[in-house]
Order: C-alpha cells, then structure tokens, then sequence
C-alpha cells in the first residue's frame, strides 16, 4: 500500500472516540489516545565527519563546525568551504535555492563562494531558522521574525510578550509561549486559532500538517480542527522532530512512519534535525551521524524537464555499507559510475513522456528498492487556472476539507506538489482510477516548472 493511501485510511484506524475534548492539561484523562503498532526496521547509521557542533542546510548540505573555523560541506563532490570561526551557527535553504545563514547570530546569504550580510537588521540574535512553503522563520531571544515576499516583520502576539518556540505546519503557525497557541496568519500577523494550555517542550510539524508535541514526557498529536491525542509510548519522551517524524527518549529513538512505529537502539542526546529523505542527524561525542531506515538515494542532477543528455548524481545512504548498486529507466538497465555514483540519461534515445528512474541498492545490511520520476521533453507554460480546473475535475472528491491531502488551495498543491507528482505518475491516483493522462501529468510538472504561476 502506497503512502497516499496509507494517509487516507490513517485518519480513521487506531483512534478511539473522536468525541473525547483534551481540557488543556498534560496527562489528562480526557485525551483520546493512539495506540500505533510496531515493526521491526532496518536503521542504518554513518558518519559524516568529526564536528564540534553541526547544522543541516539541506539534504546534501551541512555546516561542521571545527577548531579550523566553520566550513560549509557539499556532499556531491565532498568540498569543504571555509566560512569563518563563529560561536553560533543556524542555516536553512530558499524554496529559490539560495542558502540563508545565521552566524553569531547575524544573517548572511552564500552564494558561488561568497558570504554576503544581510543589510536588513534584525534586534536580537538569530539561532534557529526554518522555512515552510514560500516563508522563512527566524527565531531568536524569545522574539520571531517572517520572512516573506523579500520583507522581514516581526511575529508578537499581545497577552505574550516572549516566544519560546514555534512551528510552522502548513498555514498554520503553533507558538510555544510556554502554552500551545495555535495562530493563522492574517494579512502579516497572527490570528489566533486556539489555545492549549499545556506546557511544550518541544513540538515539530509533519508532511501531513500534523503537529506533533512533547508535554510533561508524553508525545501528543493535533490533527487540523482536531483536539490533542496522547501517543502510547512505553518510555518517557524528550524530543520530537519532523517533517519524518522521530520520536527522542533517554534510551531509544522511534521513527513514526505511515501509522506503524519503529523503535531504534538510539537515544535522543544530541539529535539536530531531520532532512527531506527523513534521515536523522545526529552529534555525539565529535561525530556527526546519520540515521536512516532502510537506504533512500539521493537524486541530483535531474532538472524537471530532460532535454539534453544529463549526469545523475546518486548519493545512496551509507555508502560505505554499499556493495553493489543497480539503476534502471524503466525498464532498460543504466551503466552505473561509481566514484562517485551516478548514471547518464540521454533523452535522444527516449520518447516524450513521463520515465521511472528505479534504484536497487544492495548491502550485508539490507536490500532497499527507490523510484525517482523522470520527465522527458519540453513541458508547457501552465498557469494556476488549469490545476485548479483539473483538481476540481479530478482530485476535490477525495482531498478536500478534513482529509489530511487536502487539495483545495494554490498553497495546498504546491506544498505537496511533489507527492502529486509522483502518485499520478505511478498510476496510484486518482484512486481506483480513471488515471490522469500523459498531457494532464505534464501540466502539473510544467506548472511546477514554471514557479506556479
């Protein structure tokens, strides 16, 4: 069962009574609970470097800070650029590509080698940074600032004069003020939605617009329009982090993936974040560490509409475990390069269309399948008028209100334009079919192509 399918069907399976009301404290005995089922999964773990402190910018970016200073690693061709000695380091990626910086507190963007400041000044130092759709937060001294539109404001609300935290889960921004307070923004500014008063310790949103929090050792859920569920764990939580969401204790990390749970031999202590892939970065002792289940491969090198012959970069998950690793298009067999992996597509060769690029990774630790789509040939200019006809047509039947894929809005699709893509490409949706057709599947990639105008 696919993952789309599997997120349907979640908002009904292992709940109990949709009734019950959370009364705002941790551990209440009006929370309705989740009790998730369990599986065995393969983790597997590699170093990344030795690193007094570390930061993800992307999924094959990272900062590693060490007594030479702070470099920026690229790991597509395993350069290191020396980016300065700093105390503080926080970096996030533009959906434009551009990475953004906060060190020691002050921004700077990067770009071909050159670290350049932000002239727009910010009052307090910036520590963390994270971007959600076309938005990047920034959040430091108990103060958040928007980033938006190439403005920068910042977010208060009145009764709250200190921001703990925050979350930003599709349109919706949860503030941590020690209380859950769950705001929409309205023409720059918070609206407050709700208020749970209950004491966050730490909270992260899921692709799903799920918001996931820790109160007082328990892990809950808050699903849109939803109150608070507690999460049957057998050990006391510490941390939670997202969009693939791992679950932190002293003892072990969980990996919550598609209703069922996987318990890892892994403690929380030292966990940074989690990347696009859903692999989990981790510092301990000097090492920086990488966690994922089974082995995603990393495709760069691809733009979204093949016209000329092109190098596919492969960034499998623990190389050095890797004993062999095979690739198709389709159904016809690619030469695989190694040092570094990747593969060559020549779209003289290939008709029009939509093309699944197929992985088979092989390893003494596990085998992994992985399928990357491909677009051969020239995509149309699409404007914004044409999805929404189509979405209407042929998706607003299922992923509308409630559902969490909902569909409805210009945000909606662009948020989860990647998951249509790649559902309508495999003839997974729409469900039970009538399936979009080849000049249907190119609008939506031409759309995204385009900047979604």
């Amino acid at each position: 069962m696919n993952a789309l399918h599997l997120m349907l069907l979640l908002g009904c399976s292992n709940q109990q009574d949709d009734s019950a009301e959370s009364k705002g404290t941790a551990a209440s005995e009006s929370v309705s609970l989740y009790d998730f089922e369990f599986e065995d999964r393969l983790m597997l773990t590699e170093e990344m470097g030795d690193c007094e402190d570390a930061r993800k910018v992307d999924d094959y970016l990272h900062l590693c800070v060490t007594e030479q200073g702070t470099y920026l690693v690229d790991e597509r061709d395993d350069t290191e650029v020396l980016l300065g000695t700093f105390a503080t380091h926080a970096a996030v990626r533009t959906a434009e590509g551009d990475i953004v910086l906060a060190l020691d507190g002050a921004i700077y963007t990067h770009a071909d080698g050159v670290l350049r400041a932000l002239t727009t000044p910010i009052p307090v130092p910036i520590t963390h940074m994270e971007r959600s759709e076309d938005t990047l937060w920034l959040w430091g001294g108990g103060r958040l600032f928007r980033w938006f539109d190439e403005e920068i404001s910042e977010v208060s609300l009145p009764d709250y004069p200190n921001i703990d935290g925050f979350a930003a889960v599709g349109q919706r921004l949860f503030l941590r003020v020690p209380w859950l307070v769950e705001t929409i923004m309205v023409d720059g500014s918070p609206a407050v939605v709700s208020v749970e008063e209950v004491k966050v310790t730490a909270m992260a949103g899921d692709q799903d617009q799920n918001l996931w929090l820790v109160s007082d050792g328990m892990l809950y859920l808050k699903r849109p329009a939803e109150p608070l569920r507690g999460i049957v764990l057998p050990r006391t939580v510490t941390d939670v982090h997202g969009p693939a969401v791992w679950i932190g204790t002293e003892e072990q990390t969980y990996r919550y993936r598609d209703g069922i749970l996987s318990a890892h031999a892994v403690p929380a202590e030292g966990t940074l974040s989690v990347d696009g892939y859903g692999r989990l970065l981790q510092l301990r002792e000097g090492v920086l560490l990488r966690h994922s289940i089974d082995r995603p491969v990393v495709v760069t090198g691809l733009p979204d509409s093949l016209m000329v012959q092109e190098t596919a970069l492969l960034l499998p998950s623990d190389p050095e475990s890797l004993t062999d690793l095979h690739v198709w298009l389709d159904d016809e067999p690619l030469e695989v390069m190694i040092n570094p992996w990747s593969v060559v597509i020549d779209p003289e060769r290939l008709q029009q269309g939509d093309y699944a690029l197929r992985f088979f990774s092989e390893s003494d630790l596990g085998y992994r399948q992985d399928e990357y789509s491909v677009w051969v040939g020239e995509l149309p200019d699409v404007r914004w008028s044409e999805i929404k006809a189509l979405s209407e047509d042929r998706c607003l039947g299922c992923h509308s209100g409630a559902t969490l894929t909902d569909l409805s809005t210009k945000a909606d699709w662009k948020r989860q334009i990647d998951a249509v893509i790649y559902q309508v490409s495999i003839n997974s949706m729409p469900q039970g079919g009538p399936y979009l057709s080849e000049e249907q599947i190119a609008m939506i990639r031409g759309w995204k192509q385009g900047g979604f105008q």
